[in-house]
C-alpha cells in the first residue's frame, strides 16, 4: 500500500525517523530517501528553525535539513493501516487487508514541503504517538543513514562553485573576527566516532574505444591539425617579425622535425649538430636523410606559438599561451574519468634566466619551472598550470580562502566538461596544498578529499595530542583520531616511523589493516596497524611522481638558448605519456620506447624530404690541415690504399690545392684521392 502526506517531510524529520526515534519493528524496511537539493540562492547556515540534538546528525546545515525530502517505507506495522485520497491534508484509519486489497502493495512514501511540527499535526494518533527511544550515537546514525547521504553527494555537485565558495568565506571571516575579539567559535570534536566511506556510484574507466589505434592517432588527439597549423602560422609571422624571408616551413616540415625531436629522447648525442656528422661513430642515416641540418636550425629558432605584435604583458609565458591553452583543453576532453585524482607539483629543468625559475631543494629537479598537476593515478595528466608567482584569472577570494598554491585545483576541479565534473571524485594531496578550508569545500560540492596535514594547520580546539607525545607513549602502528562534527573531517595521527598526520572527509580509520616494517629491536620485519585512510593515500597520491618518471625516461635531448624551450620539449613529452596512457589502459602491452618509436618512424618516414645532394662534409677537429680525416689516421702509415671508385663514377681529390676529377680513392677513409697527391696527403710536414 501507499501512504502521501500532502505537506509531506524535510529532511531532518526523515532522518529523525531513520535514527532512533522508532524501533525497527515499528519503522519497517527503508527502500530508499530521496532528498531534494538544498536553495543554493541562501548564504549563510543559520538554520530557518529550532534545532534539538538530532539537528547535529550529520553534520548537515540548517538549509540542507530543511529541504524536501521523501522517504519510501515497507513493511511498516503503524502506517499499513493509512491509505490515502486525492487532495486529502490527513489519513483515515482503515485496516491494513483492506488497504493491501485496494492498493495491491505495501509501500509508504513520505514528503514534505513544510517543517517538522507541520507533520504532526497531520501523523495518525497510533504511529505518531509512539514511546520514542534515545538517539543513537553519531556512528551508528551514519550507518543508517549511508543512503541519505550517497543522494546528497549527488545532489550537491550540482550546485555552483560560487555559492559554495561565498558561504565558507562569510564562515572564515566571522571566525576571524571572533579570533580577533578573542572569543573564537568552539567547535565541537568526537574522538570515537568514525567517517564510513559511502561507496558512491562512479563509472567504470572504459579504454576500449582506444584500442585499434595507432601510435600516432593517440598522439593526435592532442597534438591536432589545430596545433600544427598554428605552429606554422605563428612561425612565419615571427619570421617575418624578424625580417627574415617567408622560411616556406609546412606542416610535414613541424611533423618531421618533431620526430627529430622525440628521437633524441632514446638516441642520445652530444649535440643536436651530431645527428648529422659524417663519421661513422656518430653519424644516423634515419635523421640525415629526413631533414637538412640547416633545416632544421632553421625550424628550431623560428618555431613560435604566439604573435609577438600582441604581447599580454601580464602573463610571462605568453610565448606559449595559446599552446598551452589548446593541450589543456585536450587533455580534459579526452580524460576518462577516475574516481581518486592527485594533485602535487612537477618541475622543468631550466638553467638560464627567467623570472617563473624556481629552486626547490627536495626535488630531483632542483632548478626549473613549476607545474601544477592534477593526475589520475597511473601518471595522465588531466590538467596542469605553469606557476609564475600569480595565477591568471584567478578570484582573490579563491586565494583568500584556500591559499595560492590550493587555489589552483578548486579552479581546475571548476573547468572540469559538465558531464565530467558531476562525479564523486576524491582529490589526494599532501601538506603543502591541505587546509580544513579546502577539505570542506570539497565535501560541499560532492568531492573526497585525503590529505597528509601540518601540525599548525589543525584548529586549535583539536583533542589529538601533539605528535611528540605521540612518538613518546605510544608504539608503532597506534593511532588516534577526531571526528569534526561541523565540518565532517577526520583527523588521524598514526605512529610509523615517525608520526604522520591526515585528514579527511571521506575515508576513515576503519578497516585497520597491517603493513610490514622492519623493527630494529628485534632485527626482523614485523607487521604493523595502519588505517584505511593512509592506505587509500598511499595508493593514489602518486599520479604526478609517476608523470615525472614517464617523462624522465625518454625525456627530448635536444637543447635551445630560448627560455621557452623547455617547456615546449616537456610539452611534447606529456601529450606523448598521455597516448601512451591511453594505450596501456586499452590492454596493448606496448613499452613506452617502442611506443615513442613507432611515432618516430611513422614521422620522419612520411614527412621527412630527401635529400637532393651531399652537404659540405664535416672538418676532423684532430687535424692540423683542416681535413675530414684526424691527423692519427692520416700519418700513421697503416693500410693505406688507392682503390678504384665503386659503380665507376668521379670523385674530387681530397689533396690540398688539387682540383682533378678521378676515378681512385682513398679506402681507409673513404674519400677520392689521386695518384699524384698520395705521397704528399701521407707525409708529414714540419714547419
Amino acid at each position: 500500500m501507499t501512504c502521501q502526506f500532502e505537506q509531506g517531510l524535510t529532511v531532518e524529520a526523515a532522518i529523525d525517523i531513520l535514527t532512533g526515534t522508532y524501533d525497527d519493528d515499528e519503522l519497517g524496511n527503508v527502500e530508499a530517501l530521496y532528498i531534494a537539493p538544498p536553495d543554493s540562492n541562501v548564504l549563510t547556515d543559520e538554520d530557518s528553525a529550532g534545532e534539538d540534538e538530532s539537528g547535529l546528525v550529520d553534520n548537515l546545515s540548517g538549509r540542507q535539513l530543511s529541504a524536501d525530502a521523501e522517504l519510501r517505507i515497507t513493511g511498516n506495522n503503524y502506517l499499513q493501516n493509512a491509505s490515502t485520497e486525492e487532495n486529502i491534508n490527513r489519513l483515515d484509519h482503515t485496516s491494513g487487508s483492506e488497504q493491501a486489497t485496494k492498493t495491491g502493495e505495501n509501500s509508504k512514501i513520505l514528503s514534505q514541503t513544510s517543517h517538522n511540527d507541520n507533520i504532526r499535526t497531520n501523523l495518525p494518533q497510533t504511529y505518531d504517538d509512539r514511546p520514542r527511544k534515545k538517539l543513537k550515537k553519531t556512528t551508528a546514525v551514519q550507518k543508517k543513514s549511508s543512503e541519505a547521504l550517497e543522494q546528497m553527494q549527488t545532489d550537491k555537485r550540482q550546485r555552483n562553485f560560487d555559492g559554495v565558495i561565498g558561504e565558507l568565506l562569510s564562515d572564515i571571516r566571522t571566525e576571524r573576527q571572533a579570533k580577533k575579539k578573542k572569543k573564537p567559535i568552539t567547535k565541537k570534536w568526537n574522538t570515537e566516532a568514525d567517517i564510513e566511506a559511502t561507496n558512491l556510484p562512479f563509472p567504470k574507466a572504459d579504454f576500449s574505444r582506444y584500442r585499434d589505434f595507432s601510435a600516432c592517432e593517440l598522439f593526435e588527439l592532442f597534438f591536432d591539425d589545430d596545433v600544427y597549423d598554428m605552429l606554422v602560422r605563428e612561425t612565419a609571422r615571427y619570421a617575418i617579425f624578424k625580417n627574415q624571408q617567408n622560411p616556406n616551413i609546412t606542416k610535414e616540415n613541424i611533423k618531421c622535425f618533431i620526430g627529430i625531436l622525440i628521437f633524441s629522447g632514446y638516441h642520445t648525442l652530444p649535440g643536436k649538430r651530431y645527428y648529422w656528422d659524417s663519421q661513422t661513430d656518430m653519424n644516423q642515416p634515419f635523421i640525415v636523410n629526413s631533414m637538412r641540418r640547416n633545416k632544421f636550425d632553421q625550424i628550431m629558432s623560428l618555431i613560435h606559438c604566439a604573435d609577438n605584435n600582441n604581447i599580454d604583458t601580464g602573463d610571462k609565458l605568453y610565448k606559449l599561451r595559446p599552446l598551452i591553452s589548446m593541450l589543456q583543453s585536450r587533455f580534459q576532453e579526452h580524460f576518462i574519468p577516475v574516481q581518486y585524482l592527485s594533485y602535487d607539483e612537477s618541475m622543468i629543468e631550466y638553467y638560464g634566466r627567467h623570472g617563473c625559475k624556481q629552486f626547490i631543494r627536495a626535488k630531483p629537479i632542483r632548478f626549473g619551472y613549476k607545474v601544477w598537476c592534477v593526475n589520475a593515478p597511473l601518471g595522465y595528466l588531466m590538467n596542469f598550470e605553469i606557476y609564475q608567482g600569480k595565477s591568471l584569472n584567478m578570484p582573490s577570494e579563491y586565494e583568500e580562502l584556500f591559499g595560492k598554491s590550493s587555489a589552483l585545483l578548486v579552479k581546475m576541479l571548476e573547468k572540469l566538461p559538465g558531464d565530467k565534473k558531476d562525479l564523486p571524485y576524491i582529490c589526494v594531496f599532501d601538506n603543502l596544498f591541505s587546509n580544513f578550508p579546502l577539505l570542506k569545500f570539497l565535501r560541499e560540492i560532492g568531492y573526497g578529499g585525503i590529505s597528509t596535514i601540518r601540525e599548525d594547520r589543525l584548529p586549535p580546539c583539536c583533542p589529538l595530542l601533539p605528535k611528540k607525545n605521540i612518538q613518546n607513549k605510544f608504539r608503532r602502528g597506534h593511532c588516534v583520531s577526531a571526528l569534526n562534527m561541523d565540518d565532517g573531517i577526520l583527523v588521524c595521527k598514526w605512529h610509523d616511523n615517525g608520526v604522520v598526520s591526515l585528514a579527511s572527509n571521506t575515508h576513515g580509520v576503519q578497516p585497520i589493516g597491517k603493513v610490514e616494517r622492519y623493527s630494529q629491536a628485534e632485527k626482523k620485519t614485523i607487521l604493523v596497524d595502519r588505517p584505511n585512510l593512509v592506505k587509500i593515500y598511499n595508493e593514489n597520491m602518486d599520479g604526478t611522481d609517476r608523470l615525472d618518471e614517464n617523462v624522465a625516461n625518454y625525456r627530448i635531448s635536444v637543447r635551445g638558448k630560448k627560455w621557452y624551450w623547455p617547456i615546449f620539449t616537456w610539452l611534447i613529452d606529456v601529450a606523448i605519456q598521455n597516448a601512451w596512457q591511453f594505450s596501456r589502459s586499452s590492454g596493448v602491452k606496448q613499452p613506452q620506447l617502442d611506443f615513442r618509436r613507432e611515432i618516430v618512424q611513422s614521422y620522419i618516414t612520411r614527412y621527412g624530404e630527401v635529400s637532393k645532394g651531399p652537404g659540405r662534409p664535416m672538418t676532423s677537429r684532430q687535424s692540423l690541415s683542416c681535413n675530414r680525416i684526424s691527423d692519427d689516421i692520416r700519418y700513421d702509415g697503416v693500410n693505406h690504399h688507392v682503390v678504384s671508385v665503386p659503380d665507376k663514377k668521379r670523385r674530387r681529390c681530397a689533396g690540398e690545392e688539387c682540383d682533378s676529377s678521378i676515378c681512385t680513392m682513398y679506402k681507409k677513409c673513404n674519400f677520392g684521392l689521386c695518384i699524384k697527391c698520395f705521397d704528399m696527403f701521407h707525409t708529414k710536414t714540419f714547419i
